[in-house]
């Protein structure tokens, strides 16, 4: 009889009989499969059904289907708490629930009310797994984080109250599991329901794609696309037909007011779908008229003023003394602020302009800003790279980073608030809008006007290069020293960059971007910006990165020697596959869509669906650089542990931990 050949991965092997729960994509599975090699020793499962596997995980229905080709056993629909009396299941050796969460408190996982939400999902889950050993060597294996406030769970304590031991504690390498992403799931608290116009009484659930607060204090609860026919509403754990919240009217995203600030300047400033503007151009004010009221629906209550600018998605409308002294009356509504296309009628509106503290008049170039260079930038499922970003950024004088998060399903909240509590000064920003780059770009700039000398705005695998040593600061003061008039009217600078290639990798590097990826294109593509954002026009036009400045402004180009971006922007095909999802920007077309093909946007080689070439690893490789990798090694890494210092704090930081225990 043939013997089956033993083949690992870290802690787990094709001999044992594993059980992975509350999986999301599936992800963290196909790993182990794919290292033995077959998945027939693997049961995994989730609480979402198929259907909303597929719908809300990118790769989510490719990654079961490949996993039940490999043998494995994938179940939907596995409650933790209810399991062990699931026919559907069995006995296992080994039963991993990676990253728990209850769905709850996105981002207030701070709040005792959601940590004891958190514990009573862990609880039930050791109770029902403790049944489902198969034997007295049978472990149970927890991954979760150790800072604060995932700290406070008290895993151990919980798996004592229900007869555990604590045999061990590991480090999880993420990298070790090519593949793996860590999925939120929206818990099962809260649903989307969908009801037949014509029968309220067929009505079927969904459980929502996530559940965010806004800046403005708003829930946004995202649920799939209403049907034909069909209306949303909301409810809570055991709903009927008679107790869902309504969730008022919905509107098509293609003719919709999303968002408004009210600028240092008093003016507003309103993002809007439906203008059809053309890129890079200033639109004729006279079409449009800027609409404001506490019930939109009321025609002779609306107050109307003047549009000072309109171009691409933005609209700076002069804001009304009542709006920005606000109603008279305790408790009323927020103020809405929407557009009239003169002709064509008022658009649907959901924005609530958010008042700035600080005028104008404030703002002197110079003094009494907080920070000299700040970083802006927007993405989606970011958290694995964030910690090198910014860590290296502060290295060479970034003190401020604004993170405009676009829909993002992974651990950025977390890792946003870890990094927080090691010192930096790095926030969130929640931006759900669809293709809305540019417009957020031009929040960004407003939000960091008050307190940012000089704003820089890239992609978070995008790394400023100064072979010199120096800091970010002493090159823009370098360029923008007023030693001359020309150098004080200087409001932008643009850097070049290079683009990188896989560099022959074809799993996700350990050390992060800057001391893996060596290869790149031989020319720069593109330039990004830094700007001072007083400077910038008021019509906040800006793309690709960069901004159109006001009249007697200009803009200098640094020298690639002084300074370049590296932009690791071909990476391994599986983190380079996500790029087909969505791109962010507003006149981008998606990958997926036969449209623009041959654009610069798009990657030279490959069609319209992500299928990974044979000879990715090899590609976009012309010039061998080791410059800032050799830079960062003599720079950031810790003489004690040989770690590079993002290393070092993702251990200790972070500390994702296997708790592996057993029965007593």
């Amino acid at each position: 009889m043939e013997v089956q050949e033993t083949k690992t991965l870290k802690q787990y092997s094709n001999k044992q009989k594993i059980l992975l729960v509350g999986e999301g994509d599936f992800s963290f599975s196909l790993s182990l499969g794919r290292a033995f090699g077959s998945a027939s020793n693997i049961t995994t499962s989730s609480l979402d059904s198929r259907v909303d596997v597929n719908r809300k995980y990118t790769y989510g229905k490719q990654n079961v289907e490949e996993l039940e080709r490999l043998g494995g056993t994938v179940i939907h629909g596995v409650n933790v708490h209810s399991m062990s009396s699931d026919n559907r299941l069995a006995r296992y050796n080994r039963i991993v629930f990676n990253f728990p969460h209850s769905g709850l408190g996105f981002g207030s996982e701070h709040e005792s009310f959601y940590i004891m939400q958190h514990q009573a999902l862990v609880r039930g889950f050791f109770e029902s797994a403790r049944k489902m050993l198969e034997d007295e060597d049978g472990e149970i294996h927890l991954t979760h984080k150790t800072t604060r406030p995932f700290s406070e769970w008290e895993i151990e304590t919980l798996a004592q109250e229900k007869g555990l031991r604590l045999i061990g504690l590991m480090v999880f390498d993420q990298l070790a599991f090519p593949g793996y992403s860590n999925k939120k799931g929206s818990g099962n608290d809260l649903f989307c329901v969908f009801a037949h116009t014509n029968d309220s009484s067929k009505v079927y659930k969904e459980l929502p794609f996530a559940v965010e607060t806004s800046y403005s204090g708003r829930q946004i609860v995202r649920c799939s696309a209403v049907p034909r026919h069909q209306s949303v509403s909301l409810a809570v754990k055991g709903w009927t037909v008679d107790n869902r919240f309504l969730v008022g009217a919905t509107y098509q995203w293609d003719r919709l007011v999303y968002d408004a600030v009210i600028d240092h300047d008093n003016t507003t400033v309103a993002f809007v779908k439906g203008l059809n503007l053309r890129p890079g151009k200033v639109a004729d004010v006279s079409r449009y008229e800027c609409v404001y009221g506490w019930d939109l629906a009321k025609p002779k209550l609306l107050l109307r003023s003047q549009v000072i600018s309109a171009a691409q998605e933005i609209v700076r409308c002069k804001t009304p003394l009542t709006v920005l002294t606000g109603p008279r009356v305790a408790q009323s509504p927020a103020v809405k602020v929407s557009v009239r296309i003169k002709g064509s009628g008022m658009l649907p509106s959901v924005a609530h302009p958010i008042n700035h503290p600080v005028r104008v008049k404030d703002l002197t170039y110079g003094e009494g800003k907080q920070f000299e260079t700040c970083v802006c930038t927007m993405t989606r499922n970011a958290a694995n790279v964030l910690r090198e970003w910014v860590m290296y950024h502060a290295g060479i004088g970034v003190s401020r980073w604004f993170i405009y998060d676009n829909n993002s399903d992974d651990d950025i909240v977390s890792e946003v608030e870890n990094l927080k509590n090691c010192g930096y000064n790095v926030s969130r920003h929640f931006w759900p809008w669809i293709k809305t780059q540019e417009a957020g770009f031009a929040n960004c700039a407003i939000r960091a006007k008050r307190d940012c000398e000089w704003v820089a705005f890239i992609d978070v695998d995008e790394f400023f290069y100064i072979p010199s040593g120096q800091t970010l600061t002493q090159v823009i003061k370098k360029y923008t020293t007023p030693l001359s008039s020309s150098a004080s009217m200087i409001g932008e600078i643009r850097t070049s960059c290079h683009s990188f290639g896989p560099s022959g990798l074809k799993d996700p590097p350990r050390r992060g971007v800057m001391a893996s990826y060596t290869c790149r294109m031989s020319q720069p593509e593109r330039h990004k910006s830094i700007v001072r954002p007083e400077t910038l026009n008021t019509t906040l036009i800006n793309v690709v990165h960069h901004f159109q400045l006001k009249e007697g402004f200009t803009f200098v180009d640094v020298e690639k020697d002084a300074m370049i971006i590296n932009h690791y922007k071909y990476q391994v095909w599986d983190i380079f596959k996500e790029k087909f999802k969505r791109r962010v920007a507003t006149y981008v077309a998606d990958w997926q869509d036969k449209e623009n093909v041959g654009s610069k946007d798009r990657t030279p080689g490959l069609g319209t669906r992500p299928v990974e070439p044979s000879d990715w690893a090899e590609r976009f490789c012309e010039v061998r650089d080791n410059g800032l990798k050799d830079w960062v090694l003599e720079n950031f890494v810790d003489r004690k542990t040989q770690r590079l210092v993002w290393e070092e704090e993702r251990n200790i930081m972070v500390g994702e931990v296997v708790a592996q225990m057993d029965l007593c």
